[in-house]
């Protein structure tokens, strides 16, 4: 797999969600082949507690097949 080189730089820090509208900047995964940027899904992590997320990576890979991201931020 190759990744793309799109001219895009990465801050080290203050991440958004890159989805117009989204806003998150918790619970994000940056895709490794282009640099994006997005939510991952709402999970239960004790009763009655979910983590925020609007499942946007998800959504991403199903569009672009892009399947190498990690995690920011934990």
């Amino acid at each position: 797999m190759e990744q793309q080189d799109n001219g895009k730089q990465l801050a080290r820090s203050g991440w958004t969600c890159e989805v117009e509208k989204c806003g998150l900047q918790e619970n994000l995964w940056l895709n490794l082949t282009d640099g994006a940027i997005r939510c991952g899904r709402s999970q239960f992590v004790s009763e009655g507690v979910k983590t925020p997320g609007n499942g946007h990576m998800q959504d991403y890979y199903d569009r672009t097949s892009f399947p190498l991201v990690v995690k920011l931020g934990t």
